[in-house]
């Protein structure tokens, strides 16, 4: 196996794990889609298809749940500069 090849699999898999310990739920699902692309490419080149379905899966997890994430706190903004109501409420 190729030694770039297997450097590249472990990226992937310490940028998933550094996810975790971030505290913004935003940055966490952010820097694990990140290393679940590089994740799923290895997995595609070592042909291993259950990771490769792993990691898919959570990309399409983390990126509805961000999308999700975006339109409730632009409505609440919205909201918010509509009734004049201060951030902090």
């Amino acid at each position: 196996m190729n030694y770039y090849l297997e450097l590249f699999g472990y990226l992937g898999s310490l940028l998933i794990i550094l996810s975790m310990m971030f505290t913004s739920i935003n940055k966490l699902r952010i820097i694990n889609i990140i290393g679940s692309i590089i994740s799923l490419i290895y997995s595609i080149i070592v042909d291993a298809w259950p990771i490769v379905i792993l990691n898919a899966s959570l990309i399409i997890i983390n990126s509805i749940q961000l999308i999700k994430d975006y339109y409730r706190s632009s409505r609440l903004n919205n909201c918010r500069r509509y009734f004049n109501i201060k951030k902090y409420l």
